[in-house]
């Protein structure tokens, strides 16, 4: 499918999808002298954009994940990342990690035993209180690849 039949079948896609997510609810009241008068209201409406082509012209960017909203204090592990990938807390603050990934993760400090989380299942959390200032490094001990940073000021 070239570009162009492919902008055409999401551009049909999109005007069906806004057709059908708005609704007009029609009634009728009556005044004090009996007559009916139409009110009519618009319940809900949206605007839906296309999403953008990727680089070899063949459909919409692949997803990201999920967009999270940032818990200060906490780093949520999704798509084999920590986010964010480097926090900061204040002596005594606690930071909490929580694996939203449908795999299993474990967290472990890379020079000191600050951080060792064990196996964290999907939905399991491990917290670490942070009693010094410093730098701590950290990465997942079962994907080497994911790593993060804990800045104590």
């Amino acid at each position: 499918m070239d570009r162009s039949t492919a902008r055409g079948r999401r551009g049909l896609v999109v005007a069906a999808m806004a057709v059908a997510t708005v609704a007009v609810v029609a009634g009728c009241s009556s005044d004090d002298d009996g007559t009916a008068t139409p009110t009519t209201s618009l319940v809900a409406s949206t605007t839906t954009t296309e999403a953008p082509l990727t680089t070899q012209g063949t459909g919409p960017a692949p997803s990201t994940g999920p967009t999270l909203a940032a818990v200060p204090g906490e780093v949520q592990i999704v798509d084999y990342e920590f986010m964010p990938e480097t926090i900061e807390v204040g002596v005594g603050e606690t930071v909490t990690w929580v694996n939203v990934d449908a795999v299993d993760h474990w967290v472990l400090s890379t020079d000191s035993d600050a951080i060792d989380s064990a196996t964290l299942q999907e939905g399991n959390s491990y917290a670490e209180t942070f009693d010094e200032p410093g730098t701590v490094a950290y990465f997942c001990n079962i994907h080497n690849v994911m790593t993060g940073t804990v800045v104590v000021r």
